[in-house]
């Protein structure tokens, strides 16, 4: 039986407003998806937590360079 991967919340500032997204792990990636896009990148050892963070901001900092944020 195959089990989904637990989906987690995760939030940032970003520019001074608070952005949400979501992140699950699956085959040591973690996989961040917001309403601005969606990344992916291997667990290292950083916690999970921390990764989201930081992929939930290149998602930002790219939808802000593409005009769409």
């Amino acid at each position: 039986m195959t089990t989904s991967p637990i989906r987690e919340e995760v939030e940032i500032e970003f520019e001074g407003k608070n952005y949400k997204g979501s992140y699950t792990i699956k085959s040591k990636m973690v996989h961040v998806t917001s309403a601005h896009g969606s990344k992916s990148t291997q667990v290292g050892a950083s916690p999970p937590d921390l990764i989201a963070r930081m992929l939930l901001r290149n998602i930002l900092s790219d939808a802000k360079g593409k005009g769409t944020l």
